[in-house]
């Protein structure tokens, strides 16, 4: 064998050295410093074999030479341990380290770069090892020497930024992370520039971060700095542009923005086509990629022409004895499946379940994979037993490989109920839903403790049709198994806004206590690393007990020490309920779900769970359905004036359709807690009418919850006591720059002006065209009358009017001290439908529509109009405010990252207040949603458009009612919604109001 020009060198090295009795220092430096710089290079080359046995011979001719206390000998066991760690001989690696360090601290001292050089590469060792506890110091003392050396506008202050950062995102804890990423962010752009692959990196740590957080939005405008400045620095030609757009389509897709994605795919696919790349893996994964997003696009065609483009890709540089192959013809049979081709998808997945087994053993989680499709199959084809046959091998293997809290064991669990459903085996059917049912509850929390909300409200969706086949089945037993009407009941109590409740719970802890903030943030860190390691198979997951110890432990302190904590993830029995309801009470928890045999019809049902106290099982009521409602009901959401009447004044279909099937159990009963779904939040369940002029809310008296989850738990607990001080919003001035007093007043005349106009009829005629929002002379006058009563109650009051009633006031509520405890707004509100619904593709999108409406972030679609906001709502896409100052446009979702823990009343004196989204279990998502997040107790809303002058009269009224006759809050709206009613006033003008506790 040939030998290579370093091996040559190193034998003549030896040879002459061994001649000469006396040793030439220089030579040998020269020759250590030459070994060491040849194997650093080969490690850069990742040819560790050959840099092993070089860095060998430099640390060996170091330590004879120059002795192991030697610059060099540190210089060479530096290099030679890079090399171990490189290779992965981590063991090998980490004395060699340790004595580097030690000889750099002794020669420089341990504030030099070089001693850091290596303090960083023990730190990112231990991080590899998974010793992250001893990792941590050594990266905080590696971060702060640069500054000591240079300053913090400095490159290595930023890169010991980035190491530490990338730790805590390895140990998920995120939110330290952020710091460390924005920071490193922050210097780039000052100091070092934007224009660089550095600060590329930095911005897709940082996408990558909020991806992990569920922030998507900043996730993806991050992932797009990132591949623009590569692009600029490196250009576009290259594979692993293609390779960054692959990544966006990944998250875009995640968000169903399947059009996005599939632009994002296409260049992609033209990068590897132009830099003929074709022949990669990766082109193969970019047409499969594009595949399944036709498939979930319903492009069938398109996805079966790319699927089968991807599988010959594949075939070529995978071979097809490959389990990259065998995925290809996994997702092309999945697509017949779908398509109902079931010949042609039995005869792939039988092709894919040879080679899986084959290959990867019939115990792999892909191999189980492949049974549950072929079960699908089965199944659809009428082939119960075989089906049956195929989901119980599949299951077993998840449980055997994962165990049975595993989204995949879940997965095919609910194939084998849904079979037991359609073949009438009930009491089969039932276990097995039981189980499912379970198993979700625990997937679900496990989820809500180391996710974002909005992570958390995805996660649901994915279960929401295993809850819909839940509750068809109890539908058509409940009368036979009644105990079914009590498990209906817990998941309306744990799915029905459990996951918002949490999240206010956990932040409003954390506002309240910095130790506990940093508890919680470990807390949070430690699920989330639990979490990667339960989605693996047992064999080859790491840490699990140790992990687990150490969360429990920390938990039981918070739970000792902060008062709420033991709350947030406790789970709520129907018979907690029952029994915190006084005799005269009723609890309701109203549902709706799409009704399944076990597979889903085109039929919505709507039904309440009733509970009394000494019930010894809830009530399962049938209401009515969807389509019962939505005649009732405008497509848009908004109702006008003739609308409200209609449905509250005298016409009796509401009461027929929601309270009537239930007035048999309510016999006897003066107070009902409901909990709406659905449609129902769109109404005011009180102010529904009865025979003879009555309302619902003159039989009983009527508390909207969002779940009757809150029966059991003290409202009060955790929420710090608050002094008597309100902030009031009101006769503020849209236009900027222009007199208020110049502008056209309302009369007191009905319908005169609305604090709001956003139906779609009014859409065009009011926000287009010049239009914009008008000013609100009652608004003005309800400021000064509100005023006037909570100063006669010694409440203290700050109004806030005019240009001073601006969106940067607003956000400083809470910011420098505790946010008051009535916050009243009078002002326009505005709510705009999901773009993507039918009713609103129906129109398109115009240039110089505001971007409001066109956000596909519901809490962006909804909130409050303040001071200037003219300008960015009339300008094209929201373009045009100064960047100095906010735009007046006060959206949801800017309202819920406030502080407002210490409020207890919000009070929305506004149009449309109470609309939104209404997504799955969680609710409305809207401004009440946000206000809630933010830590409000009580938010009053309205749901529809409120006329101007009588609205600022029963807000007076309200007012008097709580302060002056010191009426609770519901009892409050409730008796000034009465004095209206007295002054024959229309329900259009009272009964828009409600409040959620």
């Amino acid at each position: 064998m040939k030998k290579s020009w370093y091996t040559i060198f190193i034998f003549l090295l030896f040879s002459f050295s061994g001649f000469g009795q006396v040793v030439d220092t220089a030579a040998v430096v020269r020759e250590v410093d030459s070994l060491t710089e040849v194997s650093w290079n080969l490690t850069n080359k990742k040819l560790y074999d050959e840099a092993i046995r070089v860095g060998g011979t430099a640390i060996r001719l170091a330590s004879e030479a120059l002795g192991n206390q030697h610059k060099l000998y540190g210089t060479a066991a530096f290099t030679l341990g890079r090399a171990y760690h490189a290779q992965g001989k981590y063991d090998l690696s980490e004395p060699l380290y340790l004595e580097a360090l030690s000889v750099r601290g002794k020669i420089h001292g341990k504030e030099h770069m070089d001693y850091c050089m290596v303090l960083t590469k023990i730190g990112t060792l231990y991080g590899d090892l998974g010793r992250y506890e001893e990792a941590e110091p050594l990266l905080i003392q590696a971060k702060e020497i640069p500054v000591k050396v240079y300053g913090k506008e400095h490159r290595d202050y930023v890169v010991g930024l980035l190491n530490l950062g990338n730790l805590y995102n390895e140990i998920s804890r995120l939110e330290e992370a952020e710091k460390l990423f924005i920071e490193a962010k922050d210097i780039q752009e000052r100091a070092l520039g934007k224009e660089t692959r550095d600060y590329a990196a930095t911005l897709n740590n940082l996408a990558n971060l909020y991806k992990s957080l569920g922030r998507f939005e900043e996730a993806e405008l991050y992932y797009r700095q990132a591949i623009d400045i590569r692009g600029k620095v490196v250009g576009k030609e290259n594979v692993a542009h293609a390779g960054n757009l692959n990544n966006l389509s990944n998250l875009i897709e995640r968000l169903g923005r399947f059009d996005e994605a599939e632009t994002l795919l296409l260049e992609a696919k033209k990068v590897y086509e132009t830099t003929n790349s074709t022949q990669t893996i990766g082109y193969g994964g970019t047409l499969n990629n594009l595949g399944r997003i036709y498939q979930k696009m319903g492009k069938f065609e398109q996805a079966e022409s790319y699927l089968l483009a991807g599988m010959k890709e594949k075939e070529k540089t995978a071979g097809k004895e490959t389990p990259a192959y065998a995925t290809s013809l996994s997702n092309l049979g999945f697509l017949y499946l779908k398509m109902g081709r079931y010949a042609e998808a039995r005869e792939l997945l039988l092709g894919t379940e040879k080679i899986r087994k084959e290959v990867l053993g019939d115990e792999h989680p892909s191999y189980a994979v492949t049974l549950c499709n072929l079960g699908q199959v089965c199944f659809n084809t009428g082939r119960a037993e075989e089906a049956e046959s195929y989901f119980i091998t599949s299951r077993n293997i998840y449980e055997k490989v994962y165990g049975k809290e595993h989204p995949d064991y879940a997965s095919v669990l609910s194939y084998l109920s849904k079979l037991y459903d359609k073949t009438s085996r009930v009491a089969e059917a039932r276990l097995s839903y039981d189980e499912l049912n379970s198993i979700n509850k625990k997937l679900h929390l496990k989820i809500i403790r180391h996710s974002s909300l909005q992570e958390i409200e995805a996660y649901s969706t994915l279960l929401i049709n295993r809850l819909y086949e839940f509750y068809s089945l109890a539908l058509r037993t409940n009368k036979i198994y009644m105990d079914h009407n009590g498990r209906c009941f817990n998941n309306a109590l744990f799915y029905n806004s459990f996951a918002l409740e949490s999240s206010i719970k956990i932040k409003t802890i954390a506002r309240s206590d910095s130790v506990a903030e940093k508890k919680l943030e470990l807390l949070t860190s430690y699920h989330r690393r639990l979490a990667k390691e339960y989605v693996k198979p047992v064999s080859q997951q790491k840490g699990v007990a140790e992990l687990d110890n150490q969360a429990n432990t920390l938990e039981k302190d918070l739970a000792h020490t902060v008062t709420g904590f033991k709350d947030i993830f406790r789970q709520v029995d129907w018979t907690d309920v029952r029994s915190a309801l006084h005799p005269g009470e009723a609890a309701i928890e109203f549902i709706h779900f799409n009704y399944c045999t076990p597979e889903p019809t085109d039929s919505v049902l709507y039904a309440a769970l009733l509970l009394k106290p000494g019930m010894p099982h809830p009530k399962f009521i049938p209401l009515c359905t969807a389509k019962d409602l939505t005649a009732l009901l405008p497509a848009s959401g908004g109702l006008n004036a003739d609308q409200v009447n209609g449905l509250y004044s005298g016409n009796d279909d509401l009461y027929r359709l929601i309270w009537a099937p239930l007035e048999r159990e309510l016999q006897g009963t003066r107070l009902v807690y409901c909990a709406p779904s659905g449609l129902l939040h769109r109404l005011h369940l009180g102010a529904i009418p009865t025979a003879g002029n009555k309302t619902v809310s003159d039989r009983f008296q009527v508390i909207t919850l969002g779940s009757t989850r809150q029966l059991v738990f003290d409202p009060t607990a955790g929420r710090a006591p608050t002094a008597a001080s309100a902030i009031i919003y009101g006769g503020v001035q849209f236009d900027p720059d222009s007199a208020v007093d110049q502008l056209p007043t309302a009369s007191p005349d009905a319908g005169a002006g609305q604090r709001g106009a956003l139906s779609f009829d009014l859409i065009d005629s009011t926000l287009r065209g010049g239009h914009s929002w008008p000013y609100l002379k009652w608004s003005d006058k309800e400021a000064d009358n509100i005023r006037a009563v909570l100063a006669a109650a010694g409440i203290a009051t700050e109004v806030r009017k005019g240009a001073a009633a601006t969106e940067e006031s607003f956000k400083q509520i809470g910011q420098s001290g505790a946010s008051p405890r009535i916050l009243h707004v009078s002002t326009h509100g505005y709510f705009f439908p999901d773009p993507a619904t039918p009713h609103s593709a129906l129109r398109t999108p115009h240039s110089d529509e505001p971007i409001f409406k066109l956000s596909e972030h519901p809490m962006i679609r909804s909130g409050l109009i303040l001071a200037g906001a003219n300008q960015a709502w009339s300008t094209p896409r929201g373009l045009g405010t100064p960047t100095h100052r906010e735009d007046g446009v006060l959206t949801a979702y800017e309202i819920s990252q406030l502080d407002l823990r210490h409020t207890e009343l919000v009070v929305l004196s506004a149009c449309e207040t109470g609309l939104g989204d209404i997504q799955g279990n969680e609710g409305v998502y809207g401004l009440q949603r946000a206000f809630k997040i933010a830590g409000a107790r009580h938010v009053m809303m309205s749901l529809w458009q409120v006329p101007d002058y009588q609205t600022q009269e029963m807000m007076t009224v309200f007012y008097q009612k709580m302060l002056v006759e010191q009426l609770p809050v519901l009892q409050a709206l409730r008796a000034a919604q009465e004095a209206m009613r007295a002054k024959r006033y229309e329900p259009y003008y009272w009964a828009g109001f409600v409040i959620v506790e």
